[in-house]
């Protein structure tokens, strides 16, 4: 049975009305349409499709008990929402006050990433044939550091950095890191116990030292082997008791890097009850026999077809990772000549309108000149557009710079040569300069008319109850372009469209405050 109950938002005096589990979750104007359609269930809560009724995007809705995790988990989605890669927040909500305490639930509403897990598709037993290629690993790999780099500046560390806890779209070639219910703020002194994986743990939290964003370097270091052998550098038997896996890593760390220094050990709290004045460990356990770490690397390696350069740079990349201490930044390990032969770009599309096509690239170089639709061989990424797409692009680095965009929407497409390097961000005003060439001829112009016809609509105010009461687009200086959505010279005819009508959100009857300005 559905019941509808009053919350509120912890950050914003505005009133909502949640249901829940199949129903709305209301945010002043921005409803949530939560459906049954289960995505995820784990020890912190259940995580179920939904829709922002505002935009008609798909979203996810994450439920759990209201505590210290569920509140620190909020946090850090909020302070790290423009992180690269990192998904995005939507909304903190609450459920009902009139629950009991140990009762009350709280939904954080998040973007929907659509695919699974790094493990679920590319790892999984069921589908030996779906394998990543080894330049989908180096992607994945950068765009993890990525991430990664933008936590770490803002002094958190993200503690459960793992490929079941990144999803990969193989269309776009992007990287979604999820589940930030671990993250902590390692820049406060005090801060929650945080939520790791045993066999991705740093010794450090073994050992009970001090923690900080090297932390992650080290559970990275323990992903990138994976990535390169298929198979995990630490295991820890199903037979082996919850409090001793800590210890049992922590044996196997030691048996392949050596035993750590006195020094290391002064500042550990842990150290006096595992360790002897030899740092011998107290209670062994008998361990199987290992294969240097490195060895594995290498033969993996020229099994993938890898270069010997290549084989090196990863195994002193894991190596400098897994270190005690004096492990690198995230800064200094994209610096690495393995992650300098893609160039990263940024595509931003943000429209009330729900406006699809396929956009293609590929290097110039690799271009057949035959103007026609890339095909499957010669593209470099294929990106599906909808009205809200936002995507940090990796593209192989072309020598020229130039490379081949193409639109693509019911057999009409649009074709252009253009210039991208390392950071470019494809907007609205990319997508204007590079649609509108003043050069182009008149065939093309034609094309893109057609084109805009067929996929590029004309933007309304962005406001969302403007957009309800809208008759007719706002008025703009001349040459001032429509905010909002790609604008062509076509997009100038004075053809009237219809707004859509939108499904009218509820609300509470308690008094709101004062929108915010966009």
């Amino acid at each position: 049975m559905i019941m509808s109950v009053i919350g509120k938002v912890l950050t914003a005096s505005v009133g909502l009305t949640a249901t829940f589990p199949a129903g709305r979750v209301s945010l002043e104007d921005k409803t949530f349409m939560v459906t049954t359609n289960l995505l995820g269930k784990g020890g912190f809560g259940t995580v179920r499709e939904g829709i922002d009724l505002s935009t008609q995007s798909p979203v996810a809705v994450k439920t759990q008990l209201v505590g210290p995790f569920a509140e620190a988990e909020v946090q850090a989605l909020r302070i790290l929402r423009d992180i690269p890669h990192a998904v995005g927040f939507r909304a903190d909500i609450l459920g009902s006050p009139k629950s009991k305490p140990e009762e009350q639930q709280r939904h954080i509403v998040m973007d929907l990433v659509k695919n699974k897990d790094i493990v679920s598709v590319f790892f999984n037993l069921e589908t030996p044939h779906i394998k990543l290629t080894y330049a989908e690993r180096i992607t994945i790999s950068r765009q993890a550091l990525e991430c990664l780099e933008g936590l770490h500046a803002k002094g958190w560390t993200y503690f459960d950095l793992k490929l079941s806890n990144l999803i990969f779209d193989r269309e776009s070639q992007s990287l979604r890191v999820i589940d930030f219910g671990g993250a902590r703020d390692t820049s406060q002194e005090a801060h929650l116990r945080p939520i790791t994986t045993v066999t991705h743990r740093a010794p450090e939290l073994i050992l009970g030292k001090k923690l900080s964003p090297s932390y992650d370097i080290w559970s990275f270091g323990c992903m990138l082997y994976i990535l390169l052998t298929d198979q995990p550098l630490f295991r820890v038997p199903k037979e082996i008791q919850e409090g001793e896996r800590g210890h049992y890593v922590l044996q196997q760390i030691v048996a392949r890097l050596g035993k750590p220094s006195f020094e290391y050990l002064l500042n550990s709290p842990e150290a006096p009850k595992i360790f002897d004045i030899n740092r011998e460990f107290r209670q062994k356990v008998e361990l199987p026999p290992v294969r240097k770490w490195e060895e594995v690397v290498r033969e993996k390696g020229q099994e993938k077809g890898l270069s010997p350069e290549d084989i090196a740079m990863w195994i002193s990349m894991i190596s400098s990772c897994l270190r005690y201490e004096n492990r690198p930044t995230t800064t200094e390990l994209l610096q690495s000549p393995i992650f300098k032969r893609e160039i990263a770009v940024h595509f931003h599309f943000n429209s009330h309108y729900l406006m699809q096509c396929n956009m293609y690239l590929m290097r110039a170089e690799c271009d057949d000149t035959s103007g026609t639709l890339p095909n499957a061989n010669s593209y470099d990424l294929k990106l599906n557009i909808d009205h809200t797409t936002n995507s940090h692009l990796h593209l192989p680095r072309d020598a020229t710079g130039e490379y081949i965009l193409a639109l693509e929407k019911d057999g009409i497409f649009s074709r252009h040569q253009v210039p991208l390097k390392e950071g470019s961000i494809l907007d609205i005003s990319f997508f204007q300069k590079a649609l509108l060439n003043p050069s182009g001829s008149s065939v093309k112009k034609n094309l893109l008319q057609r084109f805009e016809e067929a996929f590029l609509e004309r933007e309304a105010e962005t406001d969302d109850q403007n957009l309800l009461n809208a008759k007719e687009p706002p008025k703009r200086a001349p040459g001032q372009p429509v905010s909002g959505s790609v604008h062509l010279k076509a997009a100038a005819k004075k053809t009237k469209r219809p707004v859509e009508q939108m499904p009218a959100p509820v609300t509470s009857k308690r008094s709101r405050a004062p929108r915010r300005k966009r």
